[in-house]
């Protein structure tokens, strides 16, 4: 949630965060609510990146995923199940606005 106060306090210019990241986080969510941030479906990096977790736990965390799917249990559907309290929308989502490779972002 610091990401937030350096943005206020003008340490930085832009905060980038990955809805995924933050969606299950009502509290980082009712903040970007007082703020009146959003997120857009603008990408700024495109690194796709895996759960993290110590090596030790890697294949075990594997094999339960895996299991849990075939299982209809997935990361999606407990997200389904048990949605986040939300003071405001999030999402800047299916706006229909021009855009190109080059805009400037700011």
């Amino acid at each position: 949630h610091a990401m937030l106060e350096y943005v206020e306090e003008g340490i930085c210019p832009f905060m980038a965060v990955g809805h995924e990241d933050t969606v299950m986080d009502s509290v980082y969510l009712a903040k970007l609510c007082e703020r009146d941030l959003v997120f857009t479906d603008s990408v700024v990096a495109e690194i796709p990146i895996a759960f993290p977790i110590r090596a030790d736990l890697a294949s075990g965390f594997s094999y339960w995923m895996y299991k849990g799917g075939r299982s209809g249990v997935t990361l999606q559907h407990a997200k389904d199940e048990h949605p986040q309290e939300k003071t405001c929308d999030v999402r800047f989502s299916g706006v229909d606005t021009e855009s190109s490779d080059y805009d400037q972002i700011g």
